[in-house]
């Protein structure tokens, strides 16, 4: 009778302590993954670009930047982010359990926006299995869509052959009340609205010196500031 008392009590005690075990390695597993391991699924980021490659493939630099990040709904503040723009891959740079810094490719169809350097972001389904990352600048009627991107070029010097990563390129679409207008210079951009207002707005970007294929986030956000006030 004792052995079985012994039993009785020594199972539940055993049930017990690998229970919480369990949530023991679940509260350390949740303090490492912030709670949710949603945002931390993905491959490890393989960069393979030897060193003769010049330049990067990155947006604007290879250092990580904090950014926020939407991931199946749920937002995620203040991640260390970047963006492969020559692979199209949204990076996450983290430590796990064991204080290793991991880096992963963020799934694209995962993710709704994301930050960079006061950059906003959105991804684009372009068919079932394609996604692109594009740079999101809005108002209330009007928003640019700017996809960015890079080209690995070849360069020769007599028998030597060097690759370089081109400068940040960009494709520029312009939505209006459900038009979508591709956008190269300004010769598009003044053809992209009402024929009844373009005469004063290409002397609009003329006096303020706004080229649109040279435009910065500030020239942008006030053509549609321009746009909107018509």
């Amino acid at each position: 009778m004792k052995v079985l008392r012994l039993i009785c009590i020594a199972v539940p005690l055993l049930l017990g302590i690998q229970f919480l075990t369990a949530q023991s390695l679940k509260s350390q597993m949740d303090q490492v993954y912030g709670l949710s391991p949603i945002l931390f699924n993905g491959k490890i980021y393989s960069d393979f670009y030897n060193h003769q490659v010049k330049g990067h493939q990155f947006l604007e630099k290879k250092q990580m930047q904090y950014g926020d990040i939407t991931v199946q709904n749920q937002v995620f503040a203040d991640q260390r982010l970047n963006l492969d723009i020559y692979k199209q891959k949204v990076l996450l740079e983290f430590q796990d359990l064991n204080k290793a810094v991991k880096l992963i490719e963020i799934p694209l169809e995962h993710i709704s926006e994301f930050n960079l350097n006061n950059k906003r972001f959105i991804v684009v389904r372009i068919d079932s299995n394609n996604y692109k990352t594009h740079q999101l600048i809005d108002g209330e009627q009007y928003q640019f869509y700017i996809h960015w991107y890079k080209k690995l070029e070849t360069t020769s010097t007599t028998s030597v052959y060097d690759y370089l990563f081109t400068d940040a390129k960009r494709e520029i679409l312009l939505i209006q009340k459900g038009n979508i207008s591709p956008i190269s210079k300004n010769k598009s951009l003044i053809k992209s609205i009402e024929p009844q207002f373009q005469k004063t707005f290409k002397k609009w970007l003329k006096n303020n010196k706004i080229k649109v294929h040279k435009a910065t986030d500030t020239d942008f956000y006030e053509i549609i500031q321009y746009l909107e006030q018509l």
